[in-house]
């Protein structure tokens, strides 16, 4: 009879092999003695069965299914899974711009001029002290020296310089008053107050007041003790661009006019023309040629000092 899965001996003679089970694969099978109890179990195509015989059927056992006793074919693999696509990066996001710079802010128009009242401004340069600054006054070029505020002077006075009595060509901040930082040299006779870049005669040099030292030469002794402050400025210039001032000798201009006029007299001449003619530099007329003629000054004396020296 039949059974699935398993083999059954119908009738196998004594001396027939026993049935392997370990060697069949699972089918219907039926027993047999000769190829005629296969009769009737031909595989399609006409190919007859045969009692015991074929690939893996053992005897006594004829299989009744088409194409028995073959092996079993292996399990076909399964086809590997495709691999996943990789993912597109992420696109990296644009950079934020940069903020433009602010614009600086416009600068606030400057107030107050050169000629501050009393309560503005400093201004000035290549001045002294104007409450306090004495200048020699000569009657006459042999007269005796009166001491007088230089501020009290007036072009055409004569005053004492470096080699005696010279004239004053203009004065300077006297109309209104400007304030100015200070330098005051103290010697034993006395003390003089000037701005630091007024030129002054200093160990039998011409210099910037800022470079006087303590232990330095002035024509009143050494100067001991230097103090700064602020203070009202007046400057008298004069013919030949020198002035006692509080008894000590110093330029009656600026370094930078004096090193080019003290010792040029066509230099300083021209200088001075240009000096009387624009007079108190505080006045109002001052304010609309000073540029122009502190230029036409310094263009002169360039001009006369590169001469001289071309034919020294």
């Amino acid at each position: 009879m039949k059974a699935a899965g398993c083999f059954c001996m119908m009738g196998n003679d004594a001396g027939a092999a026993p049935i392997n089970f370990g060697t069949v694969r699972a089918m219907d099978v039926t027993a047999c003695k000769t190829d005629a109890d296969c009769a009737g179990l031909d595989a399609p195509g006409g190919k007859k069965q045969t009692c015991g015989k074929g690939a893996n059927i053992p005897n006594g056992v004829c299989p009744d299914i088409a194409g028995g006793g073959g092996k079993d074919g292996k399990d076909g693999k399964d086809g590997g899974n495709g691999k996943d696509g990789k993912d597109g990066g992420n696109g990296t996001d644009g950079g934020n711009g940069k903020d433009g710079k602010d614009g600086k802010d416009g600068k606030d128009d400057g107030s107050g001029g050169s000629g501050g009242s009393k309560d503005g401004g400093k201004g000035g340069g290549g001045c002294f002290a104007k409450d306090s600054t004495t200048a020699c006054l000569l009657a006459s070029p042999a007269a005796e020296c009166m001491h007088v505020l230089m501020a009290d002077l007036v072009p055409g006075d004569l005053v004492l310089g470096r080699d005696g009595a010279t004239a004053v060509v203009a004065v300077q901040h006297k109309a209104v008053d400007t304030f100015g930082e200070m330098l005051t040299f103290h010697t034993a006779t006395g003390a003089v107050s000037m701005t630091p870049d007024h030129a002054i005669f200093a160990d039998g040099a011409l210099v910037a007041a800022s470079n006087v030292l303590i232990g330095a030469t002035l024509s009143t002794g050494t100067v001991k003790r230097i103090t700064k402050g602020d203070a009202k400025i007046i400057n008298a210039a004069t013919a030949d661009g020198t002035i006692v001032a509080d008894g000590v000798l110093a330029a009656s201009n600026p370094m930078w006019i004096a090193s080019l006029t003290v010792d040029a007299p066509l230099t300083r001449a021209a200088v001075n023309a240009v000096l009387f003619a624009v007079g108190d530099v505080d006045s109002i007329a001052a304010g609309f040629i000073k540029v122009g003629s502190t230029l036409a000054a310094a263009a002169v004396a360039a001009k006369a000092f590169r001469t001289r020296k071309a034919s020294a």
